[in-house]
């Protein structure tokens, strides 16, 4: 079997980036494809503290999770109670290596 060369799949995988459906289907194809396609999918993550935090964040934040360095743009919603949910996302930041910047919004 032929491989595809990988210049060749970076062109198809970038004009793919806005399409998650897609994305998603080529991060399964193979171990080589994932990168490329992560880079899309995670570029912006948008979290809402008073939603995601229990299930989304403790993964995402673990010390084991592979999302973290693809993320450029990190966009967080913290309801004013939840204060302490952004102290502890806040700690979680040093994993998010590639970040560019930071949006959080009080919401009420």
């Amino acid at each position: 079997m032929r491989k595809i060369s990988p210049e060749l799949t970076d062109i198809v995988i970038d004009y793919l980036h806005d399409h998650r459906p897609a994305l998603c289907s080529c991060g399964l194809v193979c171990r080589s494809w994932l990168a490329s396609s992560r880079f899309h999918l995670f570029s912006t993550l948008k979290l809402d503290f008073y939603y995601d935090f229990r299930e989304g964040f403790p993964t995402i934040g673990s010390p084991d999770s592979t999302i973290p360095p693809y993320v450029r743009h990190l966009k967080l919603d913290v309801h004013y109670i939840w204060e302490e949910r952004l102290v502890y996302g806040l700690s979680m930041l040093p994993a998010f290596g590639a970040l560019k910047s930071i949006s959080i919004s009080l919401v009420p």
